[in-house]
């Protein structure tokens, strides 16, 4: 029997504790850790595994003897805990927790896939039963399947209007069981099934809780319960592991966290975030970059992408012997909510990502959507092509004081420049102390040809990756259509410089567009 069981309230509890900065986070992690360690001792106590911990779910499975009853009694009294939970003080009141479950029993596929590290990944039909139990099932009931119904026995249920089992039990119906011993393990173990980014900072022991800003992203998968049914739980097994192989080393690519494999409905959900635990430069435009990847890598199941950059809490919840790092706020519901409108193989992403992040990319506005929680409809963003860095302007149309001695020495070495006399200049400072604004300064409007490289941490493995954007501007490549571009090249190239035409394959090397090869570019490159 699976027991998907999902509380509601903590978002407005954490807006109303976000009010009240670093003292309030812990607060917050402090009472959710509470709640959420009587569940757990409930879910022990009643011979069920805990398969996956959200930051307001919990899925657990119980396979033990009388599990269907087991599992019943568990989800009463996890009832019954959370309005006892409710009744714990806090700062700004008391607990206002809802919380709605659903359960199937059946038969439930775990699979464990992923090269880089393991993540378990629940599907199969009896998990869209039991999700969609959930789903039916409104705040303060126990919403059961009609399987589930049948081991529970006569009078366990009552119908709702609509034909819904509900659960009549006020208390568990049978006995609780003994306790499991716990399956020793160790460090090297865990980094197994623990991405290398929280790896790193859970090594160190429990972080603190924190609230920042950070840009968070779902991506959605579908489909599992058809791909079983073609081709076996070998098939979904490789499709599963292909898709989460391309994810993870996107992710890793750049510095983001996949916090864990959701469970869903006929498929499942990939939960990330970029600048929790680990703040990195342009968090949202690594975000954006691993989309892209992902997407154009053509995942065995396709993936619908949800992308949202705000306020979030993370931290460290549950009880000493269980427990998880989650991030959760209203950024990470809405970025769910935004997933939801995106079409297989497409990114949607809210405004704020898009206007925060280095890079640009083509883009379309699509909706006005309805969201839940929010006054007005929301418009989003189809993701398309990268198209380059945004172009920077600085100072705000203040006017500049100050470091005359740096702004002589600068101008001295331009002039060196124009007159002829190369050189070549490392302006050094820490971040945030003006260094952007002190060269644009220094170099004025004056020069007509200015080529401006960008070095983005995300392009350090890829040769000419600094060159590419700057080049195709002096070039006047400007677009995203790579056969276009092509084209352009070879005309540029034509018109300037017709001695170099059949080296126009090494010429797209450093623009990153594939020339066709040359009898002169393949001698070259063989040598």
């Amino acid at each position: 029997t699976m027991v998907f069981a999902d509380i509601s309230g903590f978002t407005a509890l954490s807006e109303k504790l976000a009010t009240r900065g670093r003292i309030g986070t812990e607060e917050l992690v402090e009472t959710l850790s509470r709640v959420f360690a009587g569940m757990l001792d409930i879910t022990v106590n009643r011979g069920g595994q805990l398969l996956k911990f959200g930051g307001d779910a919990l899925l657990v499975l119980f396979t033990g003897p009388d599990h269907a009853r087991q599992a019943a009694s568990a989800a009463v009294e996890m009832r019954q805990d959370l309005r006892r939970a409710s009744e714990i003080p806090t700062s700004v009141g008391k607990l206002k927790l809802k919380i709605s479950i659903g359960a199937h029993s059946g038969a439930f596929h775990l699979f464990l896939v992923g090269d880089r590290y393991r993540q378990l990944v629940v599907g199969g039909p009896d998990t869209t039963v039991a999700m969609n139990s959930e789903s039916a099932a409104e705040a303060g009931q126990i919403v059961v399947s009609e399987a589930m119904a049948a081991l529970l026995g006569r009078g366990s249920t009552k119908p709702r209007d609509d034909g819904e089992l509900m659960v009549t039990w006020r208390k568990g119906a049978v006995g609780r069981v003994p306790p499991q011993p716990s399956r020793p393990t160790d460090g090297a173990a865990a980094r197994r099934v623990t991405p290398p980014i929280i790896s790193s900072v859970l090594e160190h022991g429990a972080p603190d809780p924190v609230h920042r800003i950070a840009t968070m992203g779902f991506f959605k998968f579908k489909g599992t319960d058809q791909r079983l049914e073609a081709d076996g739980p070998d098939g979904l097994a490789d499709a599963l592991h292909e898709t989460l192989n391309i994810a993870q080393a996107a992710f890793e690519a750049e510095d983001i966290a996949l916090l864990y494999v959701d469970v869903d409905a006929n498929g499942g959900k990939l939960f990330c975030s970029s600048g929790v635990p680990l703040t990195s430069e342009d968090d949202e435009g690594r975000m954006l970059r691993a989309a892209r990847s992902i997407i154009d890598a053509d995942t065995p199941l396709p993936l619908q992408v949800g992308i949202h950059r705000g306020h979030v809490f993370a931290g460290e919840l549950g009880a000493t012997d269980q427990a998880v790092f989650s991030i959760m706020g209203d950024t990470v519901n809405t970025a769910a909510r935004i997933m939801v409108t995106a079409p297989p193989g497409v990114i949607h992403v809210h405004p704020a990502v898009l206007e925060s992040a280095r890079v640009l990319y083509d883009t379309a506005p699509e909706g006005p959507f309805t969201f839940k929680g929010k006054a007005l409809p929301q418009v989003v963003y189809r993701v398309g092509d990268e198209l380059g860095p945004k172009e920077t302007t600085g100072g705000h149309g203040l006017q500049f004081h100050g470091r005359e001695a740096e702004l002589a020495a600068l101008r001295e070495r331009i002039e060196a420049v124009t007159d002829g006399r190369g050189d070549v200049v490392t302006l050094i400072g820490a971040a945030g102390l003006g260094k952007s604004r002190l060269l644009r300064e220094a170099l004025g409007s004056a020069h007509p040809v200015l080529v401006d490289m960008h070095a983005e941490p995300y392009g350090s493995s890829t040769s000419y990756r600094v060159v590419r954007d700057p080049l195709r501007v002096l070039l006047g490549l400007v677009g995203s259509d790579t056969a276009e571009l092509v084209g352009r090249l070879t005309s540029v190239v034509r018109s300037k410089a017709p001695e170099l035409e059949p080296f126009l394959p090494l010429i797209g090397d450093a623009l990153q567009l594939p020339m066709p090869s040359t009898v002169e570019s393949d001698s070259i490159s063989a040598q």
